[in-house]
């Protein structure tokens, strides 16, 4: 199994989003096979918060497990280990070929939503416990794009 970047350690939730800033929104990041994911400002929350009562989109409570784990983000991106599986929308209540859900360190989940042939957006990245780990992974796995030539 590749190895990981350490977890990050900080006191306060200004500190993580300084760093999600600076590593995330202020650069470009690539996947392994080319696609540019774009960070926006606004996703931290998304990122690094969960439900406190486990409503999908109730993000009310700091999740430090999840920040500490900010330069997984990038690493899960660019792992070529990765297994890719497609998303699920919840709304339409089917497979959503356009989410890429990437599965790294066993049950470490990053999703991206793709937005054409080279972009995506990051939407959410966690551990993943047991059971939505089996489902992620009953998906089709995603076959990796060539990267087109220019």
């Amino acid at each position: 199994m590749k190895e990981y970047p350490p977890l990050v350690y900080y006191r306060g939730i200004d500190e993580y989003r300084n760093h999600y800033i600076h590593k995330y929104c202020n650069r470009k990041i690539y996947t392994f096979f080319g696609m540019r994911v774009f960070f926006p400002r606004g996703s931290f929350e998304h990122l690094f918060y969960e439900s406190s009562k486990k409503l999908p989109d109730h993000k009310d409570t700091f999740a430090r497990d999840r920040a500490e784990r900010i330069d997984w983000i990038a690493a899960a991106l660019q792992d070529r280990d990765a297994e890719i599986f497609q998303g699920w929308d919840r709304v339409k209540k089917r497979i959503d070929p356009t989410r890429l859900v990437f599965v790294v360190q066993s049950n470490y989940i990053v999703v991206v939503k793709k937005e054409d042939w080279d972009t995506g957006v990051i939407r959410t990245a966690f551990l993943a416990k047991p059971w939505p780990l089996q489902m992620i992974k009953s998906k089709p796995r995603v076959q990796i794009p060539k990267k087109k030539d220019r």
